[in-house]
């Protein structure tokens, strides 16, 4: 799939979606059916920290709120209209009407070769710079080799 968008749906995100537990809610929220507190790892490593804190994606809520998720589709910052950029709660299930990524698998920083990694780094920054969440992110730490 290219970098885009999704409008709200049923089956409309990668991930299995369920219902939203907040009375109200238009849409759909987020992530797997485990339980809470069981679907992170702890962040043992730079790298492991490096690419929680990235953004793969942006989700808009009806009432014009937008989140900055991760790879894991956890919620990282949100900013309401008017108001300046936050770091998110990550245990919320998000109610978005609208989805878009900012970069696939195939381009994704971690696996993809330096030319490419530049592109989708320099696309991630300018969506942070907007957001007024500085300074830009630097280029992923080296992973260790295995022997």
């Amino acid at each position: 799939m290219d970098h885009g968008e999704r409008r709200g749906g049923a089956g409309s995100a990668a991930p299995p979606q369920q219902e939203c537990s907040v009375a109200g809610a238009p849409g759909h929220s987020r992530i797997s059916a485990q339980a809470p507190g069981l679907r992170r790892p702890p962040l043992k490593t730079k790298f492991e920290r490096w690419r929680f804190w990235l953004p793969y994606g942006c989700w808009t809520c009806a009432d014009g709120r937008e989140v900055l998720f991760n790879r894991r589709y956890v919620p990282i910052y949100e900013r309401r209209p008017g108001e300046p950029a936050r770091v998110a709660d990550h245990d919320e299930w998000v109610p978005w009407t609208e989805q878009r990524w900012l970069f696939t698998d195939r381009d994704a920083p971690w696996v993809s070769p330096p030319w490419e990694r530049a592109t989708t780094l320099k696309r991630i920054d300018a969506v942070l710079i907007a957001w007024g969440l500085l300074p830009p992110l630097p280029m992923p730490p080296p992973r260790r080799r295995r022997r």
